[in-house]
């Protein structure tokens, strides 16, 4: 269905178990999706460019989300990631301009490579403690974001993870991280408050 431009609604029969790549990419009228309980992957960039979506809940069945899944969905204002899905895929989300809210449910264990980048209204994000790593320019951009909390599990931080988040003010950065890599804060011009461990080594 790539590029139905004026497909509105799609009801998917419960038979269905995969959304292959590209799916419904730039089906850009597509406001909603009934997901069935028996999906279990949405494939590389499945509904990429679909700028009417306003809201997406992956259902708990759903193991596997691709890169660019959500990429560029304009009007997505929220989203929950399921603790089923262990690993936020790159770009999932990025360049989701008017996304506020993310929950992220404990299971998740990788945010990769620019998951959210370019999300600027997102005001708000939990991290699990089960993650352990987070990619490379995973919130790059995210301008609207004040604060990050990254949890105890978290061992691994990546170049310019938080780059560009020029509204954060305060971070904490856990005793499980003992590298901060390059431009990890960069052109976080409002950062007044940073909880650095004594344990840190570089």
């Amino acid at each position: 269905f790539a590029e139905c431009a004026n497909l509105t609604s799609i009801k998917i029969p419960s038979s269905v178990t995969k959304f292959g790549e590209n799916c419904f990419k730039g089906c850009s009228k597509l406001t909603s999706i009934d997901i069935p309980a028996g999906i279990t992957e949405f494939g590389k960039g499945c509904f990429s460019g679909c700028t009417g979506l306003t809201s997406g809940t992956i259902p708990a069945s759903v193991v596997l989300v691709g890169d660019n899944c959500f990429n560029g969905c304009d009007n997505l204002v929220s989203i929950e990631i399921p603790s089923s899905i262990a690993k936020i895929s790159k770009k999932c989300f990025s360049d989701c301009k008017k996304l506020t809210s993310v929950t992220i449910l404990p299971g998740a264990e990788v945010l990769e490579d620019s998951c959210f980048a370019g999300c600027s209204n997102l005001t708000t994000i939990k991290i699990p403690s089960s993650v352990s790593k987070i990619g490379e320019s995973s919130f790059y951009g995210c301008s609207g974001l004040t604060s990050v909390s990254i949890p105890a599990g978290v061992t691994e931080l990546n170049d310019s993870c938080f780059a560009g988040c020029s509204g954060l003010t305060s971070v904490s950065i856990p005793s499980s991280v003992s590298r901060l890599p390059s431009n990890c804060f960069k052109g976080c011009i409002r950062l007044t408050s940073v909880d650095i461990p004594s344990g840190m080594v570089e």
